[in-house]
């Protein structure tokens, strides 16, 4: 036999046998328990206890393991070991420290049964097979995954399985009724029983045996029903001598019993019999709870019922959301959001109502904790089970009128299930919201409604009028009174809307009214003191509560006006026939197929039930259901991305109504984005994490305003402040009320934090299965996702915050906050390691994360480190000098560990660097149904789909010619004179100042200094054909050979540049009007390409801070106008750097790369040019400008000249190349749909890793002079080069190569006024004659 299963039959036989060892043989457990004789004494309470708890092991736990190894099978045994781990362990939990039902008191019984059931079970699960399937053969395990891994696969497939027969259908429902009485009994014995180890011994004898009959109504074999009669017989038994005979008298014991004797007759009456105990017993418990605890017990009750309302969605969401279908799963997410809105409703109408001491035994609001919890539970319950049987209800239109999903019709088949969820609903929003409205009203009087009332009573007047009256208002716009059912008689009462409108657009309004409700109630229940606050916060309350009354009515006015006369849609689903049920079947698997021919539609018969064209529509060419199903949604997701990638249109007459318009259009707030798209398909993970940031700015901004008009004493007399030396902002949030206000309202942002951190685990359990993004070993993915669990639990631990008050403890209201800063280091380093581990699936080599990132993660948490550090040290310090501790009055210690600025540094640079993070930590993918979509992507469809065209390139008619030039010429010209205007003329006169210096204006390195003037050719070649042909157009529509020259020259800080000229054929080609049409060659066209020695990109971003740097360098103007944009100027300063760091003086003229830095046009696009030296050339140390690698040019271009000129000598002198040809690929960068390829922006530097630089050709430099012109002492004319003298099909694009034209236009008449008309002499070609 297998381990596995020889430690079942072990635990089995152990379990059997703890009763007769605790009869016969007590001094073994006195023991294994340290308890002397007299704890063991016969008949005590303690023994009693014991005994009954050991005899529910021996009925339920020991069977299990018996008959988990009898039958052979590991799924059974799965059972056993995963109850002892998930119910046995919180049991013990429970039983020792939360209700004090130890035995004897000292904790030795549940530490006995801690080791024995948790550690053993988890000792046992970790030797569990790794076959999925369980079995050995005799090499050893059959595959798959080991220990708790294996466990929960085979479990997963045990829940996947359906019930055979009725029968097991039948004992499946009773096994889940049967488990949520268990839940109900276990709170009820814990609250209303005083018997030691009640709560244990109900939940063994009650879950754990439903655990059971949820296997065998599972088991496909069936091998294991028989044995379930005489395991009810038995339970029964010992339940009834355990409560009749031993006198352990605990009433759901009994009820337990019942069910198990009527179950043996039928499953269905154990679960009938179960739920009726159910409510007995959470009667009998608020009764109680009324009588013993009176004062704060009512509240308590509500507010625990509201939480399990929530903690129900969100398990439902945990077991069933990855199996839905996107349709199912967008209709889960708004009832997971009805259900937070119903559990915080139970919470803030229970906290009125106590406030106002109106929920005793006996008062108005008693049957509110009768009533609201299990109806509310029934509710949202049963709304998730009939989306999970996709079918749909008349109480919420909106899952089936407009085609919300053709699959969903308007009632189930059985009427059962519609009248079951119609009286649930009925109670819900009609019955019990009325009664509501009415205890709430009551208890705090009609005049609450006044200005004049107290702030809290006029909340929640308010709040529960708000609740109320939209329920209302859903009846008469939206659903009517619908119908109960499809039966006749279900269908008597059915009323229509008075006022219909689309629900979808009811919707909405609805929800907001909800959540204001909801939102005033909780502020009057928990936040807003019972005596009159001060007139600031009484009058913000009162204000913001007539604005959103203000703005409900309008919204209602506009949905009425905006859908009047509004007709539920005719579509073909709902009018098929049965005549015509294979032909409508066809259109629903292929769309395209579908008539579109209005007289058809309306010309069909009588219609038939939505479920059976379903049906028939699914039994239709099975073959091909599957891959048209995904054509589908791959069609509907491309439309929901072209509609969010939109904005709304202002226009009345092209109004957009989509619903997804304008989600992944850039939002510079993400909680007014979330406010516009709470449905949203995309699930954006940095949304959320940039809606924590922002509501926690919020909440510090407004307690800072609150503090100041509240107690603004708080800023000079604190416990933070006479411990640090100074104001945290933690100082603004400790105070009462903005402490409560602050408390509320970190709730939204631990929810932000966990839907960020939740959906970011679940992608990487998802990229974990499709592999394209990710190329990590899977144990970091297990790594990853702990990570993620630490920070929402550091996010949750930070609420402790608002429960210990600084002035009573000041390390446990700060020690949550180290959690806090713990927890957001540790989802940036999270992120960081799963994009450093991400790859592009298209360029392998890309890396995700650069080294800014890095430094950033790592320079967070030295920071961290030491603000925690410090604060602990500081009040450590405090303490050892105060040991009287703070009182009020007291002033800044004298005896600090470390300086108040100290502490300021470290806090503020914290907070920076959290606020900082979206500039360095990469972005995580989001997910789009299925489907895991990289950031990137999303950026590139931004540019693809604009909102506006903001340049002229992203026009969707991409006409290059006419746009691009109308652009240019109407818009950009006038303004970028207007802005230059002065500057062109400074520019102007400082050329003619230096001429009167210096008539040769070798002083003057802004016009550059001449090196040589050499031969050029130009060859694109073959490798053009790499680009798309749509591309290909002036001097790169195909291979060609075009001669011309070169000017190498040296500029301002020692950079190299090349001035390219080439002459094109004039009848191929047509130059831009703004180019200099003289020629130096008949027949020929002159085009000229400018470029610098690294110059990818230009150091200003914009032509404004050009013109206030240009204008303060000539003295236009003061530098201090310089100080009233200073990130733009720190932007034009590091550009500086940043093109002077690009400047390798060890690297001669021949081995240097060369950049325009600006675009220029390319058939529909743009692209960058460059060239790449295909040779080395490394300078000898003597040849080095500066004299050592690195070193600033900045004033010794002179020097930069003549080395430049020296190594180039010496490079064509003794070179292993010679006087040969020197090559460069000649290389374009297309610009692409991505944030970086901006043509507006000089100083962006646009991405390679998604538009590398690609050689189209080969530029070749030939050692001859040219003859050109250009060179002192020589016949020829002067040379002006410039980037406009180009095809039109390479148009200059963007305001800052306008202005260059206009720069060198005067730049050239600059030049022609020098004495040499800016001739230099050429320091090369004359001296190679000597080779």
């Amino acid at each position: 036999m297998e381990l596995y299963k020889l430690i079942a039959l072990v635990n089995g036989f152990n379990y059997v046998g703890m009763l007769p060892i605790m009869l016969w043989l007590p001094v073994i457990f006195q023991y294994l328990l340290f308890e002397s004789e007299k704890a063991f004494e016969k008949d005590s309470s303690t023994t009693l206890a014991i005994e009954s708890l050991f005899f529910a092991l021996l009925l339920v736990v020991g069977p299990g393991y018996l008959i988990g190894a009898r039958l052979e099978d590991h799924t059974l045994v799965d059972v056993t070991v995963m109850q002892r781990v998930f119910v046995v362990f919180p049991t013990i939990m429970c039983t020792a420290y939360v209700h004090q039902q130890d035995v004897f008191g000292d904790y030795h019984f549940p530490i006995l049964m801690f080791i024995v059931d948790v550690v053993g079970a988890l000792l046992h699960g970790l030797t569990a097979p790794s076959d999925p399937d369980g079995g050995f053969d005799e090499h050893g395990p059959t595959g798959g995954p080991w220990g708790f891994r294996g466990i929960y696969i085979r479990l997963g497939k045990h829940w996947r399985n359906t019930p055979a027969t009725e029968h097991l259908k039948a004992l499946r429902l009773e096994s889940y009724v049967g488990m949520a009485f268990g839940l109900m009994a276990a709170g009820h014995t814990a609250v209303t029983c005083s018997l030691a180890l009640s709560v244990m011994t109900v939940v063994v004898a009650i879950i754990l045996q439903y655990f059971f009959l949820w296997y065998v109504a599972n088991d496909t074999t069936e091998k294991s029903l028989v044995y379930v009669t005489g395991s009810r017989i038995c339970l029964a038994g010992g339940l009834l001598v355990i409560t009749e005979f031993m006198g352990y008298t605990v009433y759901p014991l009994r009820f337990q019993a019942l069910a198990m004797i009527v179950g043996a007759i039928h499953p269905y009456l154990s679960a009938f019999t179960n739920t009726i105990s159910s409510l007995w017993l959470f009667a009998h418990c608020y009764d109680y709870i009324q009588i013993h605890h009176p004062y704060n017990g009512p509240v308590y009750w509500l507010t625990t019922w509201g939480v399990l309302t929530i903690l129900s969605s969100l398990m439902w969401l945990w077991l069933f959301y990855d199996r839905y279908d996107n349709t199912q799963k967008t209709r889960v997410l708004r009832v997971h959001f009805q259900d937070w809105l119903l559990g915080f409703f139970c919470m803030g109408v229970g906290a009125v109502m106590q406030k106002a001491d109106m929920i005793g035994r006996g008062s108005v609001g008693s049957p509110v904790g009768f009533l609201l919890p299990p109806v509310t539970m029934w509710f949202t319950l049963e709304t998730k089970f009939l989306n999970h049987m996709k079918t749909g209800t008349p109480f919420h239109p909106s899952w089936w009128v407009d085609g919300d999903d053709r699959s969903v019709p308007r009632f189930d088949r059985s009427d059962v299930v519609n009248l079951s969820f119609s009286i649930a609903t009925a109670l819900i929003t009609v019955v019990l919201t009325s009664y509501a409205f009415f205890a709430v009203t009551y208890a705090v009087d009609f005049s609450a409604f006044a200005w004049e009332a107290r702030c809290w009573k006029f909340a929640a007047a308010h709040g529960i009028l708000f609740v109320f009256h939209s329920g209302i208002w859903m009846i008469i716009a939206s659903s009517g009174v619908p119908a109960m059912g499809n039966a006749k008689a279900l269908k008597i009462l059915e009323i229509p809307p008075i006022l219909k409108s689309n629900p979808h657009e009811c919707i909405k309004v609805h929800k907001q009214d909800l959540v204001v409700g909801i939102v005033l109630l909780i502020l009057a229940g928990f936040v807003l003191p019972s005596e009159p606050p001060s007139v600031v916060v009484s009058g913000v309350i009162k204000g913001v509560s007539m604005f959103f009354w203000v703005m409900t009515v309008f919204n209602k006015i506009r949905v009425h006006v905006k859908t009047w006369g509004y007709q539920e849609p005719i579509n073909q689903y709902k009018l098929a026939t049965t005549v015509q049920k294979s032909e409508m079947a066809q259109s629903i698997i292929d769309p395209a197929k579908a008539k579109t021919d209005e007289s058809d539609l309306f010309s069909l018969p009588a219609p038939v039930e939505d479920h059976e064209l379903l049906d028939h529509a699914k039994a239709i060419e099975q073959g091909q259901e599957e891959r048209m199903k995904h054509a589908a949604i791959r069609r509907i997701q491309r439309e929901w991305v072209k509609k969010s990638l939109r904005k709304r249109q202002q226009n009345l007459k092209m109004k957009s109504t989509d619903e997804g318009a304008g989600d992944l259009v850039p939002w510079s707030f993400q909680t007014y984005r979330l406010w516009c798209h709470p449905s949203s398909k995309f699930n954006d993970p940095t949304m959320y994490n940039a809606i924590a940031g922002e509501l926690f700015g919020i909440t510090i901004i407004a307690m800072l305003i609150l503090t100041s008009f509240v107690d603004p004493n708080t800023f000079t007399d604190n416990p933070l402040r006479a411990r640090l030396g100074y104001n945290n902002v933690c100082v603004a949030l400790d105070q009462r009320p903005m402490r409560q206000i602050s408390a509320c309202g970190y709730m939204f942002i631990h929810w932000a934090t966990i839907q960020y951190s939740l959906p970011t685990i679940a992608r990487i359990r998802m990229e974990r299965k499709t592999g394209k993004l990710r190329r990590q070993p899977v144990w970091v993915d297990s790594v990853l996702i702990f990570m993620h669990v630490v920070a929402i639990l550091g996010s949750a631990i930070f609420c402790l915050c608002f429960v210990h008050s600084p002035e009573d403890n000041v390390y446990m209201h700060t020690r949550p906050f180290f959690g806090y800063i713990v927890g957001k280091w540790f989802g940036a380093a999270a992120l960081t390691i799963e994009a450093y581990y991400e790859q592009d699936p298209k360029i392998k080599a890309r890396q995700m994360v650069n080294w800014k990132t890095w430094t950033y993660v790592v320079v967070l948490g030295l920071v961290s480190g030491l603000a925690m550090l410090n604060v602990e040290l500081n009040y450590a310090k405090y303490d050892i000098v105060h040991p009287e501790g703070w009182s009020r009055g007291d002033s800044i210690s004298k005896n600090l560990w470390s300086p108040w600025w100290v502490s300021f540094i470290l806090d503020w640079f914290w907070m920076i660097l959290n606020g900082s993070a979206g500039a360095y930590l990469p972005r995580p993918p989001m997910t789009f149904g299925e489907s895991v979509v990289h950031q990137d992507t999303i950026d590139e469809l931004r540019h693809r789909f604009p909102p506006k065209a903001d340049h002229p390139l992203e026009k969707k008619d991409f006409d290059p010619t006419a746009k691009v030039q109308n652009y240019h010429e109407t818009t950009m010209r006038s303004a970028v004179r207007s802005v230059l205007r002065y500057t062109i003329e400074a520019f102007e006169k400082k050329g003619e100042d230096e001429i009167k210096k210096d008539p040769t204006s070798q002083s003057d390195w802004g016009f550059g200094r001449t090196v040589t003037i050499m031969k050029a050719k130009l060859k694109i070649d073959d490798r053009i054909k790499k680009i798309s042909p749509i591309f290909r157009t002036g001097l790169f529509k195909g291979t060609g050979e075009y001669d011309g020259f070169v000017r190498i020259n040296i500029t301002e800080h020692g950079a190299a540049r090349f001035s390219i000229r080439i002459f094109v054929p004039n009848e191929d080609f047509i130059l831009l009007d703004e180019a200099d049409h003289a020629s130096s060659r008949p027949g020929y066209k002159q085009v000229d390409f400018l470029m610098a020695e690294g110059f990818k990109q230009f150091f200003v971003h914009d032509i404004f801070v050009l013109a206030s740097l240009m204008q303060t360098v000539y003295g236009l103007c003061s530098a201090l106008r310089l100080l009233f944009s200073p990130i733009q100027t720190y932007h034009a300063i590091m550009g500086v750097f940043r093109a002077k760091a690009g400047i390798d003086n060890t690297t001669g003229i021949f081995g240097k790369e060369y950049y325009a830095g600006l675009p220029f046009m390319l058939g529909p696009g743009a692209c960058k040019w460059g060239i790449k030296p295909k040779q080395d050339h490394i300078v000898d140390q003597g040849d080095i400008p500066g004299a050592c690698k690195g070193a600033s040019l900045t004033g010794i271009e002179s020097e930069v000249t003549d080395k430049a000129a020296s190594a180039m000598l010496k490079e064509l002198g003794a070179g292993l190349l010679g006087m040969r040809p020197r090559e460069w690929d000649f290389t374009m960068q297309l610009a692409k749909c991505h944030p970086s390829h901006d043509l507006k922006d000089g100083a962006c530097e646009w991405d390679e890793g998604c538009s590398p630089y690609l050689p189209v050709g080969t530029f070749t430099i030939f050692p001859e002079p040219a003859h050109e012109g250009g060179i002192l002492n020589e016949d020829g004319p002067p040379l002006n080069f410039n980037a406009w003298n180009q095809l039109k099909e390479h148009r200059p694009v963007g305001p800052l190569q306008l202005a260059r034209l206009l720069v060198y236009r005067r730049h050239r008449k600059a030049r022609l006024a020098q004495s040499h008309k800016g001739k230099h002499p050429d320091l090369v070609c004359p001296f190679m004659s000597s080779f």
